[in-house]
């Protein structure tokens, strides 16, 4: 996965803290909003987390960006947000689901849910700290759910850490980037996704009353477009290290513009260039930015300042084999059938987007990913904030832009060329 060097710790702070606060179950006390950990087959609370509103972080740039920003509101900044959190039950489990709501005066309270999954981590952590101080068998079976204090809902506020520069997206209609019959026509970079849901009406204070289950709004991912001259130099500089011996990552920046769009109402990325990491430290299993690289990257931005270019999220090669040495594959007799691959994001690779790109301040951030399945054959991936988490989804290449788009002519041609010798 990549990694960055110490210069970039401030941005650090920007991503998911899992610090943990563990406390003695207690019964009567109120509890914040946290992750409790309980035996599987007794039902026993046998530990607790408190969750960090920077772990919460991600969520709220969701909501803000599904809620906000893609509805037309680009004015709005997440600071601008009031939040609370409420815990929602099954039939069969409580704490299964958190609803997070965005308050803007004036307008609609906007509201969203996360199934309890995206605490996973935050779970494994708390179970691993009380295995480590006696307090729970490693081999017990535990379930975790989500409390949150009894009656209104916990309110939450993103604080000095939502600077997100929102203002300022060029506009341009979608409609005519996208091929024929509309965004989901291309069937050759779809991966499978989920609707979004969000909920706009208001929610009663009582934790009892039921959260809207119909919402005006089924949200899919916002869209993404990559010209194809970009697409190739991103798949071109992420594969370069499949060359090496052995076999290295390597990577890119991917650069371009989140733009809104009237035709239809949203928000959108378009990938026009693709500048090429270098001076970077490489290994067949990470890729570790050095000063110099950044300085590169840095160079060229400056450089290219007028264009109005910004990152819009970064691509790598994970160019080893699905089987990590390579013999289980290549004498296997189900690779026909089998769909191995290593086009996935690791945990490293998801710390550095939260360092390089914290969602609070790019909610539209891309990672891409290009990788490996069985018999060497290319698979690929692109991943954007989805549940709280970079995870799959869809986008197109579209083969030119619109002589008229944000004065294309910037980002044809010689801009090409300085990108293969940068």
């Amino acid at each position: 996965g990549a990694s960055s060097e110490s210069r970039d710790s401030e941005e650090v702070t920007g991503g998911i803290s899992m610090e943990l606060t563990l406390k003695q179950p207690t019964a009567a006390a109120p509890a914040p909003l946290a992750v409790v950990v309980r035996e599987a087959r007794t039902g026993r609370e046998v530990g607790a987390s408190d969750i960090p509103t920077l772990q919460l972080l991600p969520l709220m740039a969701e909501v803000w960006r599904d809620g906000f920003l893609r509805r037309g509101r680009t004015t709005v900044d997440l600071a601008d947000l009031k939040f609370t959190a409420q815990v929602a039950s099954d039939s069969q489990r409580p704490g299964t689901t958190l609803v997070l709501g965005a308050r803007l005066q004036g307008a609609p309270e906007v509201y969203k849910r996360f199934q309890k999954d995206v605490f996973t981590p935050l779970a494994a952590a708390c179970c691993a700290k009380l295995v480590e101080t006696g307090r729970l068998a490693a081999d017990t079976e535990i379930r975790f759910e989500l409390i949150a204090p009894a009656g209104a809902p916990a309110e939450l506020n993103a604080g000095s850490a939502a600077d997100a520069n929102s203002r300022g997206y060029p506009e341009f209609p979608l409609a005519r980037l996208l091929p024929a019959g509309g965004y989901s026509e291309d069937q050759r970079f779809r991966s499978s996704l989920r609707s979004q849901r969000l909920c706009y009406g208001g929610v009663g204070r009582n934790r009892t009353t039921p959260i809207p289950d119909n919402p005006v709004l089924n949200q899919a991912d916002f869209p993404v477009l990559y010209t194809r001259h970009a697409y190739e130099n991103a798949d071109r500089f992420s594969r370069a290290g499949a060359m090496a011996v052995p076999p290295a990552e390597s990577g890119c920046m991917l650069l371009g513009y989140v733009c809104v769009s009237s035709e239809p109402s949203d928000c959108f990325v378009v990938v026009t260039e693709a500048l090429r990491i270098q001076a970077a430290e490489t290994k067949t299993f990470s890729l570790s930015l050095t000063s110099e690289s950044w300085t590169r990257i840095e160079r060229y931005l400056a450089a290219h300042a007028g264009a109005g270019l910004k990152p819009v999220g970064t691509g790598h090669g994970h160019n080893f084999d699905p089987s990590a040495n390579g013999s289980s594959c290549r004498f296997c007799s189900k690779q026909a059938s089998c769909e191995l691959h290593t086009a996935f994001l690791s945990r490293d690779d998801e710390n550095f987007m939260n360092a390089v790109f914290p969602s609070h301040r790019h909610p539209f951030q891309l990672a891409q990913v290009f990788g490996v399945g069985v018999a060497g054959v290319g698979r690929d991936a692109l991943f954007s904030l989805r549940d709280g988490r970079l995870q799959p989804r869809p986008y197109h290449v579209i083969e030119t832009l619109p002589d008229d788009f944000l004065n294309a002519e910037q980002h044809t041609g010689a801009a090409h060329e300085k990108i293969r010798t940068a």
